[in-house]
C-alpha cells in the first residue's frame, strides 16, 4: 500500500509538472504575442527572456515546495519540459496562429480608421501648422524690417540732433566773435577819439 501510494503521488506530481510546463509555455507565448503586436528592440527581448527564465525558476521552486516538500525530482523536471514541448507543438501553435490573425485584423481596422478619420484630420492640422509657420515667418520678417526702419529713423534723428547741436554751437561762436569784434571796434574807436581830442587840445 505504501508503494502504491508513493507511485500514485509521484504520478500525480509528474502530471502536475506537465501542466506547469504547459502553463509556462503559454506565458512565453504571451511574450511572443507582445513582440508581434509591438516592435521590440533586441535589448528588450533579452530582458524579457531573462525575466521569463527567472519566473520559470521561481515557479518550479514553489511547485516543488508545495507538491513535494521541496525535494527535487528528476521526473518532475522532465515532466515540466515535456509539458512545455507538448504545448509548443499543439496549443501554442493554435494560440500564435489566432494571435497573428487577431493582430493582423486589428492593424487592418486601425489602418482603415486612420485613412478615413485620422488622415484628413492630420492633413488639416498639417496645413494649419504650415500656415502658422508661414505667418510667423512673415511676422518675423516684418518685425525685422520695422526694427531696421526704426533704427534708421533713430540714426537720422541722431544725425539731425548732432547737426543742430553743431550748428547751434557754431552760431554761438559766431555771435561771440561778432560781439568781441564789436567791443574791440568800440574800444578802438574810443581810443582814436581820445587821441583826436588830445591833439586838438594841444
Amino acid at each position: 500500500m505504501v508503494l502504491g501510494v508513493s507511485v500514485a503521488a509521484q504520478t500525480l506530481l509528474f502530471l502536475k509538472s506537465i501542466l506547469l510546463g504547459a502553463c509556462l509555455m503559454l506565458l512565453y507565448d504571451g511574450f511572443r504575442i507582445l513582440r508581434l503586436a509591438v516592435k521590440t528592440p533586441a535589448a528588450i527581448v533579452l530582458v524579457e527572456d531573462i525575466l521569463f527564465f527567472l519566473i520559470c525558476a521561481l515557479a518550479t521552486m514553489l511547485f516543488l515546495i508545495s507538491a513535494n516538500f521541496g525535494e527535487i525530482r528528476f521526473f518532475a523536471l522532465l515532466g515540466e519540459g515535456m509539458g512545455a514541448l507538448l504545448c509548443a507543438l499543439t496549443l501554442s501553435r493554435m494560440v500564435m496562429a489566432c494571435s497573428k490573425a487577431i493582430i493582423g485584423f486589428v492593424r487592418a481596422v486601425f489602418r482603415v480608421v486612420f485613412r478615413l478619420f485620422f488622415r484628413p484630420v492630420y492633413r488639416i492640422i498639417h496645413s494649419l501648422a504650415l500656415q502658422f509657420v508661414r505667418f510667423t515667418g512673415f511676422l518675423g520678417a516684418w518685425t525685422q524690417k520695422s526694427c531696421r526702419k526704426a533704427n534708421y529713423g533713430l540714426k537720422r534723428r541722431r544725425v539731425l540732433l548732432y547737426n543742430l547741436i553743431i550748428s547751434g554751437h557754431k552760431e554761438r561762436q559766431a555771435a561771440h566773435k561778432r560781439k568781441r569784434a564789436q567791443r574791440e571796434g568800440m574800444i578802438k574807436h574810443e581810443a582814436e577819439k581820445g587821441q583826436g581830442e588830445e591833439a586838438a587840445g594841444q
